[in-house]
């Protein structure tokens, strides 16, 4: 069994825990590399093609192709591992895109801002007549004489 982890950054990694079934057999050199004690035959963790096991993880180890992978016979269980990067290390989120997009729809009218007015309502069908007056307006002159116009008020006898 085995799976392969993507997408790494390439800063150097740091090992909290590092426990795996080691090298058991110290007297065969199963990678052929002239050194019997790195082959980790059984469970590893391999960054940029090494391959770690027992109680040695790739601390420090910059994963240069950003994967890494773990590989397991499940036979022999340990405690396991824990590798991580520094947060600083992540990907910044994109930056905000240039075209605002439109405002959610909204359930009810929105408030009218403090600076801005109401609109008038809209020209009524029927105009209004107009409001009545108190007093009539004066006659125009004219050359004839002519009698008073009524009065709103009485007069005094």
């Amino acid at each position: 069994e085995g799976c392969t982890i993507y997408g790494l950054p390439p800063v150097g990694l740091d090992v909290i825990a590092f426990e795996v079934e080691g090298d058991g057999d110290s007297y065969n050199d199963y990678d052929g590399d002239g050194d019997f004690r790195n082959d980790c035959p059984y469970d590893n963790l391999v960054v940029n093609g090494v391959k770690y096991c027992g109680t040695s993880g790739p601390a420090g180890v910059v994963p240069s192709d950003g994967t890494m992978t773990w590989v397991s016979d499940e036979f022999v269980t340990e405690s396991g591992w824990k590798v991580c990067w520094p947060p600083s290390a992540l990907p910044s989120p994109p930056p905000p895109s240039a075209s605002p997009s439109p405002p959610p729809p909204s359930a009810s009218p929105s408030p009218l801002p403090p600076s801005a007015s109401p609109s008038p309502p809209p020209p009524s069908a029927s105009p209004s007549p107009p409001p009545p007056s108190v007093s009539p307006s004066p006659p125009p002159p004219s050359a004839s004489p002519s009698p008073p116009p009524p009065s709103a008020s009485p007069s005094p006898p």
